[in-house]
């Protein structure tokens, strides 16, 4: 394939590197895989580990990653990461308003600095270089 996509899959996975073993089986030499997932140094989870003391528990999830975590588990499995965008978590309509307040004012923080963003897309290649981070704003 040329492209892989992985949406909001990877958190969820027990056995990474047949995950990528299998990628790399059918990954075109000069494909790319793209992920994403929530990011573990999102503005979010660092004020939920400052208030209750830990991160906040998802039972859905096996791990969560940062982009210094998702580069190493890349990068033992065959994989260079590449571009690397962050985005928020947009949904504001149907929340309480405090926290459509937090919202906003994590938007506002990401324009700054996007590594506080909730999510972000990786770019992934098979013997690639490293590549840059994009701004949000």
């Amino acid at each position: 394939f040329d492209i892989v996509s992985a949406g909001e899959i990877i958190e969820h996975l027990v056995n990474h590197a047949g995950f990528f073993s299998c990628i790399r089986r059918h990954l075109k030499p000069d494909g790319v895989l793209v992920l994403t997932t929530p990011n573990a140094l999102c503005l979010t989870y660092v004020i939920q580990n400052i208030l209750y003391g830990h991160e906040n528990e998802n039972l859905d999830h096996t791990c969560i990653f940062s982009v210094t975590t998702l580069r190493t588990m890349l990068s033992k499995n065959g994989f260079d990461l590449g571009k690397v965008t962050f985005f928020p978590e947009l949904e504001k309509e149907n929340l309480w308003w405090p926290m459509r307040v937090f919202k906003y004012v994590q938007l506002t923080i990401a324009c700054v600095r996007p590594s506080f963003c909730h999510l972000f897309i990786a770019e992934c290649r098979l013997g690639g270089r490293d590549g840059e981070y994009i701004r949000l704003c």
